[in-house]
């Protein structure tokens, strides 16, 4: 398990697609884009939990998921994030590409990605149907075929708030960002025939979430420099890990999380 016991990472090697590798991907051509009929209602939509909207899902289509997250470190949360996708949208692909911060909480980029793709093989058998990239371009992630095959692309957005009083402003104003920040990849696969959705996942603060888990491992900082931490010690850490993980690795998971974020 890398980078645990120092041994080589043959588990990326032989299980999982290099997370740097994007040779295989061709960008769109603009001789490809080919003009819809107006007639075909390609609006883009938003749809919040928070405001118990349901996506109306049509079992006629075909859907890509696309994820798009920092996942630093990653924690159960966010792998319950896309079983809930698959669960919404039976036989859809999914795209997870994970940004992978080594500032935040002190882990290294590398080691996040590692977990992210552990988790996603472990839970998911090295799904066919799910695409991991690291730090990928939009123009890459919008060119894959998971979604040149779709009817529809849903961009899921997890969104983490307090109650706000002007709660529908604050809502309108993130749907209208985030429509310009992708307006010219929605153009171009509307342009394809293909529609493009918003979907919010709602994230409780009282939820897993990678500060939850941080702060939770803070605990055991000062145990951890004394040598003093045991397995039965770490067991209440366990469930910010998918439940698919075994607890062996679970526990050396931890163990090197805590090194990372207590000589950061």
């Amino acid at each position: 398990m890398y980078p645990i016991n120092k041994k080589k990472n043959n588990f990326l090697k032989n299980n999982i697609n290099c997370p740097l590798s994007t040779t295989n991907i061709k960008p769109i051509q603009q001789t490809e884009i080919k003009v819809i009929e107006q007639e075909k209602n390609l609006k883009t939509e938003f749809y919040w939990e928070k405001l118990k909207q349901k996506y109306p899902y049509d079992k006629n289509k075909k859907y890509c998921i696309f994820f798009n997250g920092c996942c630093c470190p990653p924690h159960k949360g966010h792998i319950d994030s896309i079983r809930d996708a698959r669960k919404m949208f039976p036989g859809c692909k999914v795209i997870v590409n994970q940004l992978g911060s080594s500032k935040r909480h002190g882990i290294p980029s590398k080691f996040n990605s590692y977990l992210l793709q552990k988790y996603i093989n472990d839970v998911f058998n090295s799904s066919s149907s799910i695409k991991y990239m690291f730090r990928e371009k939009s123009q890459t992630i919008f060119s894959h075929k998971f979604v040149l095959e779709a009817d529809v692309v849903i961009i899921v957005r997890g969104e983490e708030f307090e109650e706000f009083d002007n709660i529908k402003e604050v809502i309108n104003e993130k749907n209208v960002r985030n429509a310009d920040r992708y307006k010219k990849y929605i153009k171009k696969l509307n342009n394809l025939g293909i529609k493009v959705d918003f979907v919010y996942q709602s994230r409780p603060i009282d939820k897993v979430s990678a500060t939850k888990f941080m702060e939770k491992l803070d605990e055991y900082k000062y145990k951890y420099t004394l040598n003093m931490v045991k397995k039965d010690d770490l067991y209440d850490l366990m469930g910010f890990i998918p439940d698919e993980v075994k607890s062996k690795d679970k526990y050396k998971i931890i163990k090197k999380i805590l090194e990372f974020n207590t000589y950061a």
